[in-house]
């Protein structure tokens, strides 16, 4: 569904830098009911660092690996989840678990791959699915192509 939605979306809409792509999800979500625009104070510490033309590659690396962990783990954040009490040494907490046993992240060949990373960091084993987003050059308009797609099998029955 979220797939249909980004092919469906003009390139227009798809913006290349990591600033106006925020701009265009506070404006697109009220659009899908599974877009979540994460408002991080750290995210814009982090954006400004990025996009800041003094930052040195190695900072550079350094502030969109951060950046890319807060992503994943807001994302995460959003997963299904249960109820869970645990017991701890001072004594039982209620928290949560968040389900990720029927999980695919799906990565956006070369952009989105660097968040996969992260994912995969926050949780090791997760089934991985990749597409491949291309703008139609022969179209004036250049609207976006699904140009490939590989998913784990079972995908239909999983949180992506």
């Amino acid at each position: 569904e979220i797939v249909d939605f980004l092919i469906d979306t003009s390139q227009s809409e798809l913006c290349t830098t990591c600033y106006n792509y925020y701009r265009v999800l506070q404006k697109m979500s009220p659009i899908h009911p599974n877009l979540v625009v994460v408002n991080s104070k750290a995210l814009k510490c982090l954006f400004t660092k990025i996009r800041d033309v003094n930052t040195s590659p190695a900072d550079f690396s350094f502030y969109s690996r951060r950046a890319m962990r807060l992503l994943a783990e807001e994302s995460i954040a959003e997963l299904p989840y249960e109820d869970a009490t645990i017991q701890t040494p001072c004594g039982s907490y209620d928290g949560t678990l968040i389900k990720t046993d029927d999980l695919c992240a799906v990565s956006i060949i070369r952009a989105g791959d660097a968040l996969l990373e992260s994912v995969r960091e926050c949780i090791p084993g997760v089934a991985v699915g990749k597409i491949l987003i291309q703008r139609n050059e022969k179209s004036k308009a250049k609207e976006a192509v699904l140009s490939y797609s590989k998913m784990p099998p079972g995908v239909e029955k999983m949180n992506i």
